[in-house]
């Protein structure tokens, strides 16, 4: 039924920028597993571009944007 998209799907494949894209996640992954590992974050929920302020405590480092004056 989704055949086109199946083979549009595969054509990208083997493309240098999927290539990149597949390392990246692997990393992002492997980050957030020894997080949940680590620090027995079981339940961990980052939807949404500042998800994680509700889950991880603020370091401190530059989290905040600067405000001008």
């Amino acid at each position: 039924m989704h055949e086109e998209d199946r083979d549009y799907a595969r054509s990208l494949r083997d493309t240098p920028g999927y290539l990149q894209s597949r390392k990246d996640r692997k990393k992002v992954e492997m980050a957030f597993a020894h997080l949940k590992r680590i620090l027995k974050l079981d339940r961990l929920r980052l939807q949404g571009l500042l998800g994680t302020n509700d889950e991880l405590p603020s370091s401190g480092h530059g989290a905040e944007p600067q405000k001008d004056g």
